[in-house]
């Protein structure tokens, strides 16, 4: 074989090299159906048709679509678009948000983890119901190296769903959000690592932490709630550095071994955060990398 790939000209060899290079051909689904279609209709929290509505991927500054003057919406998504945004945000961050923001009046909006890059169609969303917005207020805090304590986190950037806000001399931001929706927290500063997370509007100023470690790592922590959550009237936000993907949950640190699976499994982060709490217990818990090969420490939170 190798005398006969000598006997062949330059150009003929390179020729097969490129062959050998160029991507096999699209599955037989790809080939019939290479698009990805989501339709349905937003109506205001009352209800009614909420008119038109901008929405939004991600965090792209221009609106994908404007909703026709009944609310209903048909977001296609072409290959040539699909491999845009599997360049943009990998095929790690899935589903991604589409963000429906309506200012007709008080500022309404909600947001949905559902454009899966990989899913192909079409697919209904039904009614999509635009809440009011609220206001969160948050603290930015991190660890003092000197001493360990929790210390508040000046001109920390905060992208609060789609909001860009910055703390102030105490850590502190403010903004507004869909009233009964988790709204996604991004938080990143010079020096520490990206650091993720999800709050639902409460009483309060919520807490959010940054970290300078790799490790995967976080914080959560119980926000009062009229919702109906893993507890009538509570619900758990978290705060993580962007290398911690899953977190599972359990009584006694004693617990969160690595074989422990099945009575305490996993939860990512596209899903609510649920453990059970009753006043006074103590909840422990441990982040881990997207592989759930590399944990982190194991912390704990009391509800007081």
């Amino acid at each position: 074989m190798l005398n006969l790939l000598l006997r062949m000209s330059p150009l003929l060899v390179y020729a097969l090299g490129l062959a050998a290079c160029l991507p096999g051909p699209k599955s037989e689904t790809e080939k019939s159906n290479p698009s990805l279609t989501l339709s349905g209709q937003v109506l205001s929290s009352d209800g009614q048709p909420a008119g038109q509505t901008a929405i939004y991927i991600e965090q792209f500054s221009a609106p994908e679509l404007l909703s026709s003057s009944d609310g209903s919406f048909t977001l296609s998504f072409d290959a040539k678009r699909l491999n845009q945004l599997r360049l943009q945000y990998g095929l790690q961050k899935q589903p991604l948000r589409i963000y429906f923001v309506n200012e007709r009046n008080n500022s309404e909006s909600t947001v949905m983890q559902v454009l899966e890059l990989t899913a192909r169609g079409e697919r209904s969303l039904g009614r999509v119901i635009l809440q009011t917005e609220v206001l969160i207020s948050g603290q930015v805090l991190a660890l003092s190296k000197a001493d360990g304590s929790l210390q508040p986190i000046a001109a920390a950037r905060v992208l609060l769903g789609r909001k860009a806000l910055v703390t102030d001399g105490d850590g502190k931001f403010s903004g507004t959000a869909p009233m009964n929706t988790m709204s996604p927290v991004t938080i990143e500063k010079k020096g520490f690592v990206q650091t993720l997370g999800e709050c639902l509007p409460g009483e309060g100023v919520q807490e959010f932490r940054l970290f300078d470690s790799l490790i995967p790592t976080g914080s959560i922590a119980v926000t009062p709630s009229g919702l109906e959550s893993f507890n009538p009237s509570f619900v758990l936000n978290y705060s993580a550095n962007s290398t911690a993907q899953w977190v599972r949950f359990a009584s006694s640190p004693e617990l969160l071994q690595k074989t422990f699976e099945v009575s305490s499994p996993w939860m990512d982060f596209s899903q609510a955060l649920k453990a059970n709490f009753s006043k006074g217990s103590t909840i422990y818990y441990q982040f881990t990398d997207r592989d759930k090969k590399v944990l982190g420490p194991i912390s704990s939170y009391t509800f007081l």
